[in-house]
Formats: structure tokens, sequence, C-alpha cells
């Protein structure tokens, strides 16, 4: 009875330091967060940054417009950058002109696991930088199909009625990529190819009422993801305001389509029950 005992002593002492090895493992859901704040007497704004959920190795790299302007390798206290009106008048001029401060997080091989950008025009006027827009400001258009194919998804979220009615509508811009309204009500939006979302299709997501599922091939590969309602796709673009359908579906959870049916094969990193502000 004692060894019984002792065997299932030592089978759940294994079972839970098995757990503990599998929670170790776990990818972390790195997260990065801008936040700037502007001097009372408008004579700079300090952006501070926070991370969250790092692992050992990870190290941040920091860009003012797409030029490095720093490496952080201690991440518990986050970072600071203050842009002065005399650095701001140096590399922008006069204005107004985008001011563009983007943070990646990388790993300890280098490869970029979160990013973030704070993208905002800034005027110099009466001696101090002012607020010119309070919106992001991410080019709306480019990139070729990119920017057609976002206008199109911008129009079919922003006439989600209309095309109810149509249940199938193509998309301009993109070869033979198409809108449909499935069985539930929700939006699929079917493309022949890897592409992106900018900043236009990324704020026209983010006012869906209804899920949105993104069909694409990807080297000979039929895959999917779902955008969840109202989910902010805006948080994810770059430094130049694209985010790619493999990035976002690594982040949503991206399923591989084998007959018709979807097969898990990258699981979501994002959070989907707390929605990225």
């Amino acid at each position: 009875m004692k060894m019984k005992r002792l065997l299932a002593a030592v089978l759940s002492a294994t079972m839970l330091f098995g757990s503990l090895m599998v929670a170790d493992a776990a990818e972390p859901s790195r997260q990065i967060t801008i936040t700037p704040v502007y001097a009372e007497d408008h004579s700079k704004v300090d952006l501070n940054v926070t991370f969250t959920d790092v692992a050992v190795g990870d190290y941040a790299v920091i860009y003012l417009t797409a030029n490095e302007i720093a490496r952080d390798h201690d991440l518990s206290d986050g970072y600071s950058y203050s842009l002065t009106m005399d650095d701001f008048i140096k590399r922008y001029g006069w204005g107004p002109d985008v001011f563009g401060f983007t943070v990646e997080l990388h790993d300890a091989n280098h490869e970029v696991k979160a990013s973030r950008s704070y993208f905002e025009t800034i005027k110099v006027y009466d001696g101090g930088m002012h607020r010119w827009k309070t919106k992001k400001n991410y080019s709306t258009s480019g990139l070729g199909a990119f920017g057609g194919f976002n206008d199109g998804v911008a129009k079919l979220v922003n006439n989600y009625d209309k095309l109810k009615v149509l249940k199938d509508a193509s998309i301009n811009g993109s070869c033979n990529s198409r809108a449909r309204i499935d069985a539930n009500g929700n939006l699929v939006i079917d493309t022949c190819e890897w592409l992106g979302f900018n900043y236009s299709g990324a704020t026209a997501l983010k006012q869906t009422k209804t899920p949105v599922t993104v069909i694409f091939t990807y080297a000979d590969t039929l895959y999917q993801f779902v955008i969840p309602a109202g989910f902010d796709v805006e948080s994810y673009l770059d430094k130049d305001g694209n985010v790619g359908f493999l990035y976002l579906s690594e982040q949503l959870g991206r399923y591989q389509l084998v007959n018709g049916t979807p097969v898990l094969v990258i699981p979501p990193k994002a959070n989907l029950e707390v929605q990225p502000q």
C-alpha cells in the first residue's frame, strides 16, 4: 500500500513537473505600448514605451521615421525618448510633417516578435510643437495592389448591408479577389494571393460588427484566418502603415484549408478576449 502511494506521489510530481515544463516553453505574448506626453510649453514630446511578456534575450530596436536611433537591452524599465522642437525642425523642417516613431521587439535570434508605431502630424508655430492632427497619419495607399485592394475592402465594409443583398462582389486592385457573406452573415474576403492591409483597410475593419474571414494563398497553399468583429487591426500596422496576411494570421491564428476544412497550423498569439487599444 505504501509503495502504491509512493508511486502515485512520484507520478503526480512528474505530471506537475511536465506541466511546468510546458508552461515555461510557451511562447510569450509580447506587447508594446507607446504613450506620447507633450510638454506644457510645447518644447518637446516624450514618448514612453513599455514592454510586457518579454522573454530572456529580447531586445528593442527604436526608429525615428526609418532611421534607427537606439537599441534597448534592458526592457524591465521600458524606454523613453524625448523629441525636442529643435530636433524636430532639423529632421522635418517647419512642417506640418508626419512624426513617425516605431519600436520593434526582437528575440535572441534577432526575429521580430512584436512591433508598434506611433504616427502623428505635428506643426511648429508660436514657438513650439503642436499636434496638427489628433489621429494617426499612415499612408492610405501604395504598394501596388495593396492600395486598390484596401480601398475595395474599405468600401465593402462600409457598404456591408448592400453586400448582404448582393451576396458576392469583386474587390478591385487584386487578381480576382472577391468578397461574400457566409451562412452566418459574416464577411469573407477571398484573395488569390498573399496581400495585406494598410491604414484605410485597417481602420475600416475596426468598424465591423461581424467577424471577417480572410482566405489567401501563400507558397501554393491555401490558408485562412478570422478577424474578430471590431478588432483593432490598426494596432498591428508597421512603421510604413501596413500589415501582411502572414504576420496578422500569426497573431490571430492561421488555418490551412484541407479539402475545404480549416486545420489550425499556428495558434493565435494575440489575446482575442481583450481587444488591443
